[in-house]
């Protein structure tokens, strides 16, 4: 073959990958790539298929960033003693040979539609190029639903998904842990880092490293040579991260665009997507870890909750295993602690009320020594851990069991004075730590919260603790804590953040010499914020009392104001010639104009401008009401969505959101009242709409993604979720009064006139879809034709089980008009 031919073959092809790319979204071919033997001997990923993401999000001043996502599922062992042995064949396949498929004039974007892989139908095209012997070769033509060069693969699902609608149906069909907490599932865990407690081996997960707490209490590697990003510092075109890192300044978007720091600190809005982690397999979950306001509990996925919260995905049970380790305690004594802690709710199978209603649990704790550790682990870094001191001597064993002492290493945390030295501990009465705690029985969660934020100062990270302290004496971009010997970076001054004991991080008078070009400061004040802390930094100043110009007839009565007669006016006052269809309240999930039009065409159902989107209060179908029958006295929509006047009156923005009314009663329901097996309407409505549903109706996630239609209306009538602050801008000016490009925080649409994906699934049962962790489950037919599961993974993951957080470099590129 020439080298003009064969040009002219890769560019007849690359056309037809262009062509693939669309088909493969709309169309049910699952064609593989990387399936080449010699690619398959040397590389521990092949046979991949894509998943392509594509939405729409409001950033800065209005403007929309687009993200284009493509994620490769691919077989990614563990080593190559793990590969797929490929013998097996459809047996109603049909073999086929270039030459034979030459001669019927079949071409190879035909091959494509057939599920062959690309690999293959490249080959094919160089050989219809230019037919050689020497190239001929053999290929499947499989029966679905088997595809795979061999026909050995199938994902179990109905024959009329594309692969983009298959990851979309298996991830969200999984339940959360609080729906179904009998599923276990195997946690991810990050095993290229040594990690023990107490001996025993920790399932790591990536964002628990350089997090500034040490999860490898034995080893410590997870924070080993952390420090380094303290000391970091960004050049003048780049936004610096909390954490140290830098990205280009082009992608500060004031804090309301995507995410593109590790640790989030650029995404100042509240990330309400992370509680749908579970369900979402994009790169917001996946490449990004904890942000340091928020939990400091990784549950693997992206989720971020409190120490003993509950993970969606189960991940909070290794920690709260961990806790209740027997350690070196008596049996009595242990089962007691547990119970009387509250710490678990069984042991061994045995649930501890049974052992609360026997007054011998009392007796047990007379088997625990004088002074002894509970839980056996520390309770946070390697160093913090609670004492008890003769339990069984106090007086009311009814009432929740706290710790007498917490020790710790009093190397870290040289400025706080002891109570207590014992056989080589150091500790403080609990009494002085439980000063500022309110604190319920049962609560461990605050306890530990507590306990995290009183001790935050000591942590002291390998570079300082291992005698380096001079090195950093007079280091520029470090700040020495008063009376202390721990340094912190400069930028977490003024953070919300106690790094300090005394706080006089917090306390800082200097904070706006630091020059750093992106903290806050506040109106009539001499204080620089982080800007991490920027959404509360200057939530008791004058500035909080001046009303947005967005405020004004928007529909809600949320603000007053006076004139200079003291004269007092609420923010809708007048307001009956005001353009309410106005770029303030576009789309903003709420009606500022009576009969909605300023909603218009914003839903995922897309109704045609004119009419509102509702749902069908009998067969709960998506119809379009037309404006001249909404708030016209008459219920047409579930939940009176088409008369939300009464609810929002009964309760205003400020109370409780109460935005489903019942049908043809006054009664106002929470999101959160609805599919919760509890009638709360007197025709039943509030349940009967949720057995049409796939999946446990939610409106908590806060998330558009992957929503159905029914909980796209009606999570969309609590403006309190969906009301953002808008901005005044050039680029959003030219389109006002009447604004024809549509969009809502994040956009997956889908046309009314075609059903929702999910409804026609035919869904895997129980916990299949926990199978491969966050991969793929794939039917794979052997020789012998025996049928096993097996796992796709995405680029995050390796294993036969997905079971393996991979090492890697995930790469984002930002695509700029040059008139933004």
């Amino acid at each position: 073959m020439d080298a003009s031919s064969l040009n002219k073959g890769k560019l007849i092809f690359q056309l037809l990958l262009i062509i693939l790319i669309g088909w493969t979204t709309i169309t049910c071919q699952l064609n593989f790539y990387h399936t080449d033997e010699t690619i398959k001997s040397n590389s521990l990923h092949y046979d991949c298929l894509n998943y392509h993401i594509y939405y729409e999000k409001s950033a800065y001043q209005e403007l929309l960033d687009v993200v284009d996502e493509v994620i490769p599922y691919c077989f990614r062992p563990e080593n190559h003693h793990e590969r797929l042995l490929e013998n097996s064949i459809d047996l109603p396949s049909q073999k086929l040979s270039f030459e034979q498929l030459r001669l019927q004039d079949i071409t190879s974007l035909q091959l494509l539609s057939w599920s062959v892989s690309i690999d293959i139908a490249q080959r094919y095209e160089f050989y219809l190029i230019e037919p050689n012997t020497e190239f001929n070769e053999d290929l499947y033509n499989c029966t679905e639903p088997w595809f795979g060069s061999r026909c050995q693969y199938s994902f179990g699902f109905n024959e009329q998904m594309s692969f983009n609608q298959i990851v979309e149906a298996t991830f969200r069909q999984r339940k959360s842990f609080p729906e179904s907490p009998e599923v276990i599932v195997q946690v991810p865990c990050y095993v290229l880092l040594q990690c023990h407690r107490n001996g025993q081996p920790w399932c790591l997960d990536w964002r628990e490293v350089c997090n500034g707490i040490i999860d490898c209490f034995d080893e410590g590697s997870d924070e080993e040579n952390c420090f380094d990003m303290e000391v970091n510092e960004c050049e003048e075109n780049e936004y610096r991260c909390h954490n140290g890192l830098c990205i280009s300044s082009q992608l500060w978007e004031e804090g309301e665009g995507d995410a593109d720091c590790l640790d989030r600190s650029d995404e100042v809005l509240n990330a309400f997507y992370i509680k749908s982690c579970f369900q979402d397999p994009t790169f917001r979950c996946e490449e990004h870890s904890c942000r340091v306001h928020e939990g400091t509990f990784p549950c693997g996925d992206g989720q971020c909750v409190r120490k003993l919260d509950a993970c969606y995905n189960g991940r909070h049970r290794l920690f709260i295993e961990s806790m209740i380790a027997k350690g070196n305690l008596r049996d009595e004594c242990w089962i007691a602690m547990i119970c009387l802690t509250e710490l678990a709710e069984q042991i061994h199978g045995s649930s501890c009320k049974i052992w609360l209603m026997n007054d011998s649990i009392y007796e047990f704790l007379d088997q625990c020594d004088s002074f002894f550790q509970f839980p056996t682990i520390p309770v946070y870094s390697a160093h913090v851990r609670f004492y008890y001191e003769e339990p069984s001597l106090r007086q009311n064993t009814n009432e929740f069991l706290l710790p007498d002492y917490l020790c710790y290493n009093q190397q870290l945390c040289d400025f706080i004075k002891p109570d207590l030295i014992r056989e080589n501990l150091t500790c403080i009465n609990m009494s002085k730590l439980m000063l500022n705690l309110d604190i319920e029985n049962g609560l461990w969660n605050e306890l530990m919260w507590s306990t995290e934020q009183d001790f935050r100062p000591c942590l002291i990270s390998h570079a300082i603790s291992r005698n380096k302290t001079k090195k950093y004496a007079n280091h520029s971009l470090l700040y020495n804590c008063r009376n202390s010997s721990k340094f912190i970076s400069v930028h977490r001054i003024m953070d919300g953040i106690r790094d300090c004991f005394h706080g006089d991080d917090e306390k800082y008078l200097n904070s706006c010499q630091l020059k750093h070009q992106y903290r806050v400061r506040c109106h009539n004040a001499d204080k620089c914020w982080s800007p991490i802390w920027k959404k509360y930094a200057c939530s008791m100043t004058e500035e909080d009392d001046n009303i947005p110009f967005q405020y004004f007839c928007n529909g809600i009565n949320q603000s007053t104001y006076h004139d200079n007669f003291r004269q007092y006016y609420n923010d809708e006052f007048e307001c009956e010639e005001w353009l309410c269809n106005n770029m303030y309240s576009r789309c903003d999930g709420y009606w500022a104009c009576k009969d909605g039009r300023d909603e218009d065409k914003c839903s995922r159902t897309k109704c045609h401008s004119g009419t509102h989107t509702c749902i069908d209060p009998f067969n709960f179908t998506v119809v379009c009401l037309p404006h001249t029958r909404v708030n016209d006295g008459e219920d047409d929509c579930l939940g009176a969505s088409d008369e939300q006047h009464e609810c929002q009156s009964f309760y205003p923005p400020s109370e409780v959101p109460k935005r489903f009314r019942c049908l043809r009663d006054i009664t106002c329901l929470l999101p959160s009242q609805l599919c919760n097996n509890k009638t709360e309407c007197l025709l039943d409505d509030d349940e009967k709409f949720c057995k049409t549903q796939t999946h446990q109706f939610k409106c908590l996630n806060d998330s558009t993604y992957n929503r159905s239609e029914i909980e796209e209306v009606l999570c969309g009538l609590s403006e309190q979720k969906n009301r953002r602050r808008q901005y005044f801008s050039v680029h959003t000016l030219p389109t006002y009064p009447s604004l024809e490009q549509n969009f809502i925080n994040e956009s997956f649409y889908w046309p009314i006139d075609q059903p929702s994906v999910i409804n026609s699934t035919t869904f895997v049962t129980g916990n299949g879809s926990w199978y491969c962790n966050r991969g793929l489950t794939v039917h794979f037919r052997s020789e012998n034709d025996t049928f096993n599961n097996v796992c796709k993974c995405p680029p995050s993951y390796y294993g036969h089980l997905c079971q393996y957080q991979n090492q890697r470099v995930s790469l984002t590129l930002h695509l700029s008009s040059v008139d933004r």
